[in-house]
């Protein structure tokens, strides 16, 4: 669960986050990636940190097998699919938090790099979850209010129903583009 491929000793990894939080922090990395939507789901990420917090009192959560295991039990009633689409949302919260991937988006576009097109240049941002799109959008507005170019779409782009069809993995896509002015 981690895009690099050296050990950095300092950043923690998801098995130090699943077994060192406490039920509040982890309760909040899901919160913070937004990947639950409504209050409802607010209540699952406290029911996925508990669960989380009591399994690691009788072992180590090593592997992603084990944390599944946990997760499907938090929600038994669900079908495959949907027990299978709250985990999913899970482990990317994990994800996101030990690769810091939001703050480094944030950085990243922060700098301007718009800058660094030429006149009439374009920068195409393809996001899969909303917090991600969100940081993408203030940016993309922050640009524009300074008069650096515009927005190339007025809403944001989304797939198609026919690509839904043909690609189901591409529900969470969303693309903006930014064209710098001459």
């Amino acid at each position: 669960m981690r895009y690099s491929t050296t050990q950095d000793r300092e950043s923690s990894t998801a098995s130090d986050i699943v077994n060192n939080c406490s039920q509040y922090e982890l309760e909040s990395i899901i919160k913070r990636c937004k990947l639950f939507v409504n209050h409802s789901d607010d209540s699952n990420a406290e029911l996925i940190s508990k669960a989380i917090c009591k399994a690691r009192q009788t072992e180590v959560i090593s592997t992603t097998t084990q944390l599944r295991q946990i997760l499907f039990n938090v929600f038994p009633n669900l079908s495959n699919r949907d027990q299978y689409r709250k985990v999913m949302k899970v482990f990317m919260a994990l994800r996101i938090t030990v690769n810091d991937e939001l703050l480094i988006l944030d950085k990243f576009l922060e700098k301007d790099p718009i800058n660094l097109l030429a006149a009439n240049g374009s920068m195409v941002v393809l996001t899969f979850h909303s917090s991600e799109d969100k940081i993408v959008s203030d940016h993309f507005r922050r640009w524009q209010r300074r008069k650096y170019g515009e927005q190339v779409f007025k809403k944001v782009i989304t797939p198609s129903e026919l690509e839904l069809n043909e690609n189901p993995a591409s529900a969470s896509a969303k693309l903006r583009a930014f064209v710098r002015f001459q």
